[in-house]
This record gives C-alpha cells, structure tokens and sequence, in this order.
C-alpha cells in the first residue's frame, strides 16, 4: 500500500513539472460556416426590406424605391460570418454580412438561421433576418399550420 501511494505522488510530482499545454480554442460549430453558394433571402422591418442572395447577383428591394441589383466578385468568409462588397452598374456599394445567429424579425414567430446587415449605396445600414429561401418557406408554411391547428382545437373546446 505504502509503495502504490509513493508510486502515485511520484508521478503527480512528474506531471506537475512538465510545461502546461494552453487548451485549444475550439472551432466553430459546423452550422457556424455558413455556406455562401447557397441561395439565401434577408428581410428587415422598420423600414420594411428584402434582399434575394443568388450565387454572386444581389436584389434588394423596397416598398416605394427603386430595386437595387448589383453584383460581387465574391464572398469573404470567416467563422460565423460572411460579407460580400457587391457593385451597381453604376458603380455603387452594396455591403452584406450575414452573421450565424438565430434572429427574429420581430413581426411574425419566424426564426432564421442568420442575422444580416446591409449597407445600402447612400450609407443606410439596415438589420434584419436572413435563411435559404426553402428554409424561410418552411418555417413560415409550419408557422401557419400550427396556428391553423392551435385556431381549429380553441374552436372545437368552444363548442364543448
């Protein structure tokens, strides 16, 4: 017994000498990466927005304005976000960065997978929600099926 609890404070002894190892920062969880040649759609309220992303071609749209179509030369992607500096025929700046964060629009129970920021020509930053466009169509058909449901059961309680 006497030799077993030697044995171990030895090697707790030897351990302790050699130098600590700094831990390793984790990498970003996969739904982190955010994959810039899928389609995607970012809509903001207040003012209301919407910008439709396919492949390097950009169309932002809203109520009363011009549309706003401009095209990138490629994405910058870095853990848990990704910007594209897109170009109007003209010459002007679009900037978008979407950032892996859930996010609300505030109006409705949709959940995005990503926030999104846009800065339009003029200056005017603008924040909204953004998500492939299946997955926003999804999330809004089970959104209206669920309340659908939820309407039909508080009816059929109130005829009991």
């Amino acid at each position: 017994m006497r030799r077993l609890t030697l044995l171990a404070v030895t090697a707790l002894a030897l351990s302790a000498c050699g130098k600590a190892q700094e831990p390793m920062a984790p990498g970003p969880p996969p739904e982190a990466v955010i994959n810039a040649a899928q389609p995607m759609d970012a809509v903001g309220v207040d003012p209301a927005w919407g910008l439709k992303i396919r492949g390097l071609q950009f169309t932002f749209d809203r109520p009363g304005q011009p549309q706003i179509v401009a095209t990138a030369p490629g994405a910058v992607i870095q853990p848990g976000e990704v910007s594209w500096s897109a170009a109007t025929p003209d010459g002007q700046s679009l900037k978008v960065h979407l950032y892996s964060s859930l996010c609300s629009d505030g109006v409705s129970d949709t959940r995005y997978s990503y926030s999104a920021e846009v800065t339009l020509p003029d200056g005017s930053l603008l924040a909204g929600c953004a998500g492939p466009p299946a997955v926003a169509k999804a999330q809004a058909q089970a959104q209206a099926q669920a309340q659908a449901q939820a309407q039909a059961q508080a009816q059929a309680q109130a005829k009991r």
